[in-house]
Parts: structure tokens; sequence; C-alpha cells
């Protein structure tokens, strides 16, 4: 280590290192509380903040948030170990939710600038130190207090000045990362784009979807467990039109076995979620015995007059997302089309040999689109693994 750098634990480093508050949630009025949601991207967003009833549960001084305090997300899969800093005071007060770590620098020893940009730079450490089971893992403040190590300049001067590259450094690569983006969503719109004008640029008959379906059933409410003999498809499996095989749960059920197995080229509807994940559909291959979940529709089409690879490309086109927009259902937190809603959706009709056409032009249009995507994702990664080499640098003095 360079001469004028110290060493020390994230305990040691910081003023306060603690959970936020249990919130007695109001509607309206009371105090903002965050939450795990608002750090995401090393950013702190208050778009997903609650209320806090501060007058049936007070706030004590040192849990109201100020500019330069570091939020990690302590609990959850998929969510624990994100970092984000603060960086300047919320407009109104403001604190977080027991999922979330508040870490405070000691202002003596530290410039919160730099202070942010060193947990930025121990975030996948933070995010593999979680104990417990799936979906309960959960981050104790012994353990950030005393795993992990920090190396920092004893010049607060220094440590400004560092901050200020990053910055400069970090906008940079956010301009960049924004513009790959930005293309990534293009290529990705291509597909959808085609798909749409060849459906509808030759004026072809419109047929209600029931009309030509032997089937449109709702799936099994059988309990699923963690294993078993065959897996049950769930929203969550239905992806990008084909089905995403991680994360399965199963069933040992004959009777829901027998009644709800899928067949070949059997597509399947996400019919309930929020309004963006609701008519997406992924087409069966028979990859291995499955049977689907109640939250799923399965549409088997009339194999004289339809072509499933063809439903499949129909009902992931922006023609059918829209059309399904106008015919869903809505509550406050998800969104649904049923089976009678579904039936009467309008599908160009071309004579089957026409639609394996389109089906082989879609078919060689989408691997040149998930090529791309692909080429555009590797970049993203190398944007981010940029920023973890400058951090590493920066905080080993270089």
């Amino acid at each position: 280590m360079k001469a004028g750098w110290e060493t020390s634990t994230l305990g040691e480093a910081c003023e306060l290192l603690n959970r936020g508050i249990s919130p007695k949630y109001l509607e309206s009025g009371g105090i903002q509380v965050l939450n795990q949601k608002c750090v995401r991207d090393h950013k702190v967003d208050f778009t997903f903040a609650r209320r806090h009833d501060s007058h049936v549960k007070k706030v004590s001084e040192e849990r109201l948030l100020r500019a330069g305090d570091v939020l990690i997300n302590s609990t959850g899969t998929g969510t624990l170990g994100r970092v984000a800093q603060l960086r300047s005071a919320s407009s109104e007060p403001a604190t977080v939710d027991s999922h979330v770590t508040i870490a405070r620098p000691k202002q003596e020893k530290f410039h919160p600038d730099y202070f942010g940009y060193l947990l930025i730079g121990i975030e996948d450490q933070i995010k593999q130190a979680g104990e417990g089971t799936s979906g309960q893992t959960e981050l104790a403040r012994s353990v950030l207090a005393n795993n992990f190590t920090i190396q920092y300049p004893t010049s607060t001067s220094e440590q400004q000045r560092i901050a200020g590259i990053l910055d400069k450094v970090f906008a940079a690569i956010a301009a960049a990362r924004a513009n790959v983006e930005k293309q990534l969503s293009n290529s990705q719109k291509i597909l959808e784009r085609n798909v749409e004008n060849s459906l509808m640029e030759q004026g072809w008959e419109m047929t209600k979807l029931g009309e030509l379906c032997e089937g449109v059933d709702y799936g099994s409410s059988t309990k699923s467990v963690e294993t078993g003999r065959v897996p049950v498809l769930r929203m969550g499996n239905v992806q990008n039109g084909a089905i995403d095989w991680s994360n399965l749960v199963y069933t040992n059920d004959e009777r829901e076995i027998n009644k709800y197995s899928l067949n070949h080229d059997d597509v399947l509807f996400n019919r309930t979620n929020s309004a963006e994940l609701v008519g997406k559909t992924a087409i069966y291959k028979n990859d291995m015995p499955a049977i689907f979940a109640g939250y799923l529709i399965r549409i088997r089409r009339k194999k004289a007059v339809l072509n499933a690879d063809y439903l499949n490309y129909y009902l992931n086109s922006t023609f059918a997302r829209s059309y399904g927009k106008t015919v869903m259902s809505s509550s406050v937190h998800q969104a649904n089309i049923n089976g009678s809603k579904l039936k009467n959706y309008p599908i160009p009709t071309p004579p089957l040999a026409e639609q394996q056409k389109l089906v082989e032009k879609f078919d060689e249009l989408k691997q040149s689109t998930q090529a791309l995507s692909r080429v555009y994702r590797q970049k993203l990664a190398v944007l981010d693994d940029l920023k973890q080499s400058l951090l590493a640098e920066a905080f080993f003095g270089d």
C-alpha cells in the first residue's frame, strides 16, 4: 500500500451502520421511507418510496437520511448487496425500512463521495456475504462491520481528488452505456416491427383466435413442490416467445399431470401479472414432460388452419400486444386477460403454406437480432468490468 494510506474494517469507518425501521405505512403524510426497490444501479430512486406514520413510531434523528449516506440492501435473493449513495440531501425527511442498512462514514476520516465509491467497489463481495435459505437471505450488521476491509488515503483532499476523477470517468461510462442500451433496445424491436409489418401489409382476412383453436384452457392450481416428477411451468418460465427451463417447481399429482400435460407446439399465454407482462407467450417444443400453472392459458390450435410458430410470433407482435391492452382488465397490482377475451383476438389468417414461409422468415431474422443483441450485451459487460477495474486501481493507490 502507498504511503499515507490506511486500512480499516467497514465498521471502524462508519459513524452509523444500522438497519432502518419497521414502518407503519400511510397513503399520504408522514415521512418518506425507502425500500430495496429504491436502491438500484448505484442510484437512490425515490419513485418507489412509501410513507411512514412517525406519530405512531418515532424515527430517531440518526436514522433520518443525510447527504453522503450509503444505502445497502440487506435482505433478499437478487436484491441483497446492492449499493447506492445519497449524494445530496432529500427534499423532505426520509429514512429506510428494515431491509436496508445505512452506512454513514465518519466525517473526520472521509470525503463522502469517495466513501460512496469505496462501497461500490466492494459491492460484489457484499452480494456474496448473505446468509440463510433461498428467498430469505440476510446480511447481518456484524458481517458488514467486521468482514469487509477498505483502503483509503488519510488525506480527505486526496480522496476528493480521486472521487472527482471517478465522477468524470463514470459519467462518460454512463453515457456510453445509455447509448449501447438504446442500440440493444432498437435491435430487439427489429423483429417485432418486421412481424407486424409482414402480418398486416398483405390485408389477409382477420379471424377470431377462438375459431382457429381446439382449446383455450386455464392451468393447474395444484400446490407445487421443489422436487418431484413433472415440472410445473409458471409465469416466470414464459420468456421471449420460448420457455425458460430454469427456476422450476414440480408436481407428483397424477390427476393433475394427466389433465394439464403439454403437447408439442402448445402455446402458453401469460394471463395475469403487470400490464407489461400480461400477454407474453412461449411455445412448448416437447423439451421434457411438463404441465402448466393456473396463471397461464394453454392454446391448442387447429393444425389444419394455424401454424403454432406463426401463432406464437403473432401473439408476441406489437399488433397483438396493443390489442391486448384494449381488452385488459386492471386492478391496483395486477392486470388480466381471460380466456374469453383471448378467443376474440383478431388474427390475420393467410393460407397454412404462407404461414410457414413467414415463420421461416421470422426465424432467420430472430437469429440475426439475437446475435446483434449478444454483441450489445457483451459491450455492456465490458463497460461494467471497466468500472470495477477503475475502482480497484483507485483504491489500491494507483
